[in-house]
């Protein structure tokens, strides 16, 4: 069963899933060139190539909603706002996706917080199997109608939705729409935008009787530290999850590493590679050596013994 708030119609006509399966092959091949050249290959100037094969052999992306494969063997319901790198690519952050692939196992409990269409919360999904639980929170309307498109499309059972934004009170916040990535900093306001609830993640996991996370994802657009503190119950418990944080992208958000530092002898890492390679993972010990606009990865001494040693340099 879903829990779904606020939960708006399908964002898919029959003409969107009929153009969806005419496109599903061609797809999928184009797909797998582009991810043999940038994940597989050391070809030079890798990232314009794909680009640039990518738009010349599929159409061009219009508004409407459609649904397309991933390289990960789940489909997506995306459109040009929401998901263009998906339809030309087949993927996102894959260097993001590898860390979730190696750190959640069969049984596990995973938080996406800002989950958009779904990428992660499907990945997510897969690895913590019918045993485990998937908690998807997406506060943005249309957004949310997509994801849960996607768990229609994909059959789903251990994925629980949740249109509602987190921070660190419940409170009705306002969710500004002009900016590509929604946000609910103020700073970045403009004429149009949508209220939403927010909630704290601890409240919501109290109501859930959920004690034991293996791993949250935060991508909140500038938003993160509001969600940190929200969840110090959580970050401050002997078992704390692995993270996963957005890191940089406003000017606010330069000081969400001291706030999970707070709760937790958390360490931080990023990719060598950056969140768009698949690559190894370095200690990071000054926050002011984090490379801005990348995802920070933050694990206690108990999780690097439980990893792979492959994953770090």
């Amino acid at each position: 069963m879903i829990e779904t708030l606020n939960v708006t119609e399908t964002t898919l006509t029959p003409k969107q899933r009929d153009k969806s399966r005419k496109l599903r092959k061609w797809l999928k091949y184009v797909h797998s060139i582009c991810d043999f050249l940038q994940n597989h290959s050391r070809l030079p100037g890798r990232d314009a190539w794909v680009q640039i094969i990518a738009h010349l052999l599929l159409p061009w992306m219009k508004k409407n909603s459609v649904i397309v494969p991933t390289i990960y063997g789940f489909d997506l319901c995306v459109s040009r706002q929401t998901g263009y790198q998906y339809y030309y690519y087949g993927y996102y952050e894959p260097g993001t996706m590898y860390v979730i692939k190696k750190s959640l196992r069969q049984g596990d409990v995973f938080v996406d917080v800002g989950a958009s269409v779904g990428q992660m919360t499907f990945l997510a999904s897969d690895l913590v199997g019918d045993g485990g639980l998937v908690l998807s929170f997406e506060p943005h309307n249309f957004r949310y109608a997509q994801l849960v498109d996607g768990i229609t499309i994909n059959n789903r059972s251990n994925i629980r939705t949740f249109n509602i934004g987190l921070g660190r009170e419940k409170a009705m916040v306002r969710l500004y729409t002009d900016v590509y990535s929604p946000t609910m900093l103020p700073e970045k306001k403009g004429p149009n935008f949508q209220n939403v609830q927010v909630d704290t993640l601890d409240a919501i996991l109290g109501q859930w009787q959920i004690n034991d996370v293996r791993m949250v994802k935060i991508d909140v657009e500038g938003y993160e530290c509001a969600v940190v503190q929200g969840a110090q119950k959580l970050l401050s418990s002997k078992n704390a999850p692995i993270l996963s944080v957005e890191h940089g992208i406003y000017d606010s958000d330069s000081d969400v590493i001291s706030c999970i530092q707070k709760y937790n002898a958390y360490q931080t890492f990023q990719l060598q590679g950056t969140m768009r390679r698949v690559s190894k993972l370095r200690h990071i010990e000054n926050p002011q050596d984090l490379r801005p606009h990348d995802n920070v990865f933050c694990f206690l001494p108990h999780h690097l013994k439980e990893l792979p040693e492959e994953m770090f340099v």
